[in-house]
């Protein structure tokens, strides 16, 4: 058995397994036996040996005193999110904050001088509980050299949360389409005298945001009827609602004929000889509708 005996200072922080003693009676400490309680973030001054046995299967420590270790005194406290921030009622925001010097005791309590807006819990998570503002406090647990605690504040704003869409319908009753030609195959375009009816909830994150729904228009390029030379031909066009034909009422729509429009939609196209085309408006785009939420 090889014996290597230790002595001074050692941070516990983060995962470790806990050592449990009684009292300062010398006890044999392994994975499986008792072990004494130490805190995150404390120094310990331990005082022991380990016994290094031949097999290599396992190592025994032998602690045979163990003591807080005192810590240097704390000079300042600082919340590492700056001085103001930002949350939306029922999230949550974490907190952290740094004791100088690193040497001194690193924990702080937190707290909230109004629950109604904002909480904290022990770690520093801020939650949002409903608009309005809120002052997050942290304490140090150590103190400074005239035995006072010191303390660091953060201004937290908790903003409304607001529900967004999750679909929309749009009825274009005696739409205006703008800009009304266009080379792209994209354009936006403004509605006039339109109703637009928008449903859902449950999507919105934030104060501010856009959501774009599409709607695509469309419309035919052109209408071809032939007629046959030498004879009268009287013809009855129904349209379908997305098309938009150029000017057929107006002079020179029609080459050799006449056409009548007896309702939006509905034309009738004489012609007495050759063939009458009628040209329409090439669009086939995307209307996008951008809806920008924000909370009241």
């Amino acid at each position: 058995v090889k014996y290597v005996s230790f002595t001074g200072k050692v941070g516990i922080s983060g995962d470790h397994t806990n050592i449990y003693m009684d009292g300062e009676t010398t006890k044999s400490i392994s994975y499986y036996s008792e072990t004494f309680k130490v805190v995150d973030g404390l120094n310990y001054n331990f005082e022991g040996f380990f016994a290094e046995l031949q097999s290599g299967k396992f190592l025994v420590c032998y602690i045979t005193n163990v003591t807080e270790a005192e810590m240097d005194p704390v000079n300042s406290v600082s919340i590492t999110n700056g001085e103001t921030a930002e949350v939306k009622a029922g999230s949550t925001l974490q907190l952290t904050a740094a004791v100088l010097p690193e040497s001194a005791d690193p924990r702080v309590a937190w707290s909230s001088n109004d629950e109604t807006k904002a909480t904290v819990n022990e770690n520093g998570v801020v939650t949002g509980v409903a608009e309005g503002t809120a002052t997050i406090t942290a304490t140090t647990v150590g103190k400074d050299a005239t035995g006072v605690a010191k303390t660091a504040t953060i201004a937290i704003t908790v903003t409304k949360a607001v529900e967004g869409l999750s679909s929309a319908t749009f009825d274009w009753a005696n739409e205006t389409f703008k800009p009304a030609t266009s080379s792209s195959t994209e354009a936006v375009f403004t509605v006039d005298a339109a109703t637009v009816t928008l449903k859902g909830s449950g999507l919105k994150e934030g104060t501010n945001w856009a959501n774009k729904y599409a709607i695509r228009v469309y419309q035919d390029a052109s209408l071809e009827i032939s007629v046959t030379t030498g004879s009268l031909y009287s013809v009855d066009v129904t349209l379908d609602s997305y098309t938009k034909l150029k000017d057929l009422t107006g002079v020179g729509a029609v080459t050799g004929g006449t056409v009548v429009k007896n309702a939006d939609l509905n034309f009738t196209i004489t012609a007495t000889a050759g063939k009458v085309v009628l040209n329409a408006t090439k669009q086939i785009r995307v209307a996008k509708i951008v809806v920008n939420y924000t909370a009241d």
